[in-house]
């Protein structure tokens, strides 16, 4: 019976043709840590029953713990017969060992040693062994099972035990009753997507041929079982590689096919995140990836920035086409803040100026204070300048100052038009004669609202930020755009 394996990183499925199971139950669980890869049962065959095994694989099974229970391939003998066995290993020369147990009591037990019937101590290289088992005379008809285990680096001295690496393969005897008929022909192909990233989701399929309607049985890395045809997993982690096997039933016996499905982990970057004085150089590391590729540039862990203000720096990564990134800041002390709670006044008014940031201060002023009061007659610039440890840092602000009164204007029609308060709040009048058109923009041009007014007309301007905003009228009015300030 032709049993397939695939050596190599594939995407699509490899054909299993060889009816096996995964599922020992009831018996006990006979599995390797680290699978058959190197070490593995190539070749097990009986002569002298009425119906004997052939099953020469020449290769490790499906299953990734290195367990198969070949439920199609069985002995049909009577009490008192005599049966030969040969049993062959492959595979890396390694020490190994073999031994065969037969249930004969059948309690679901390899009771050892009363049903231990063969060990070929310790072994090095390739060897097929041979050797009769005798069915007890008095063995009572009925259903029993054989199971054959290889173990690497040791002499496979216990039925059950999980060892490191190697393979088990079980059977049947049927001893004093007809064997099984044979099962409805079926095919199965099994196919999967990938190479995947962690965090994306692996789908999975059987395509089968078959006479009868079958049942699925999944099974994989991390625990996965299903029994849908073609089940998805999400959100997949680097645990999820590895190979399913999807057994498809139609009767006592399925047939198994399988596919190596590879997910690479997203990598996960750390990055420290250096502070110093402005104007040093502070060093930019990143881990947990094995390419990095930096937004000034440099494509490797480490960079050497010089910030003169904090900075934000960002590292991109990409293993095998999953790609991740992290962003750092680069802290310059201090890190200064500095703002007006009145951006633009009135000449005459008062305005509040705060910085933050720093331990200490000095204003050109004189003040020390984090706050300072002003009240200049026209447009003037402030400086501080602040310290923070061993750091020292200057910086400026502007403090807008505009001529203020209400506005009394007549156009080239004799309209007679007044706008009042200025500065204003929440609320802006314009008073006019005649119907006009207006328009009210920020500073920069862009437009807030337009609309004809006449009479008394109220804007309600609370939602709009502090500042300087500018109205205009309609251009046959002859009125140049007025500035107005939100206080």
């Amino acid at each position: 019976m032709l049993r397939s394996f695939a050596a190599i990183l594939i995407i699509f499925s490899s054909l299993v043709a060889t009816a096996q199971l995964n599922n020992p139950s009831p018996y006990c669980t006979a599995s390797y840590t680290n699978g058959c890869a190197e070490r593995y049962i190539s070749n097990v065959v009986t002569v002298g029953a009425a119906t004997n095994i052939s099953n020469s694989t020449n290769a490790c099974g499906p299953f990734a713990d290195g367990y198969n229970y070949y439920c199609n391939q069985f002995v049909g003998t009577n009490a008192g017969q005599t049966i030969t066995f040969s049993i062959s290993a492959s595979g890396i020369v390694h020490q190994y060992g073999v031994r065969v147990y037969i249930d004969w009591s059948g309690d679901n037990i390899f009771t050892v040693p009363a049903e231990e019937f063969f060990s070929s101590g310790l072994m090095l290289i390739s060897a097929t062994f041979t050797f009769n088992v005798t069915v007890p005379a008095a063995q009572p008809n009925g259903k029993y099972r054989l199971r054959v285990r290889l173990e690497q680096w040791g002499t496979a001295n216990n039925p059950c035990t999980t060892f490191l690496r190697g393979e088990t393969e079980d059977y049947d005897i049927y001893v004093g009753i007809p064997t099984p008929g044979p099962s409805a022909p079926i095919t199965a192909t099994a196919t999967g997507n990938g190479p995947l990233c962690s965090g994306q989701a692996i789908n999975l399929n059987v395509n089968y041929t078959s006479t009868a309607t079958p049942t699925f049985l999944w099974m994989g890395p991390s625990s996965f079982t299903s029994a849908l045809q073609s089940p998805t997993i999400t959100n997949i982690v680097a645990a999820n590689n590895g190979n399913y096997v999807v057994s498809v039933y139609t009767g006592t016996c399925p047939v198994s096919a399988n596919v190596l499905v590879t997910v690479y982990a997203t990598p996960t970057i750390s990055i420290n995140s250096p502070t110093d004085c402005a104007g040093n150089s502070v060093t930019l590391t990143a881990s947990g990836a094995s390419t990095y590729t930096w937004s000034i540039g440099p494509n490797s862990s480490s960079i050497v920035v010089t910030p003169s203000v904090s900075t934000t720096y960002t590292v991109f990564s990409n293993n095998f086409n999953c790609a991740s990134s992290q962003t750092v800041k680069a802290t310059v002390l201090p890190e200064i803040t500095i703002s007006s709670l009145s951006p633009t006044i009135c000449a005459g008014d008062q305005a509040t100026i705060n910085v933050t940031g720093a331990t200490s201060y000095t204003w050109s002023t004189g003040s020390n204070f984090a706050s300072i009061l002003v009240s200049p007659s026209v447009t003037t610039v402030y400086s501080v300048t602040a310290v923070s440890g061993s750091c020292t840092a200057t910086t400026f602000i502007t403090q807008y100052v505009v001529v203020c009164t209400n506005l009394n204007l007549v156009d080239q029609s004799n309209n007679y038009l007044k706008i009042y308060p200025n500065p204003f709040k929440d609320e802006l009048k314009i008073s006019v004669e005649k119907p006009i058109m207006i328009k009210l923009t920020d500073i920069a041009g862009k437009e807030i609202f337009r609309k004809e007014i006449s009479g008394e007309t109220i804007i309600n301007t609370s939602s709009l930020d502090k500042g300087m905003y500018l109205i205009h009228f309609s251009s046959e009015k002859g009125i140049k755009p007025i500035k107005v300030i939100k206080d």
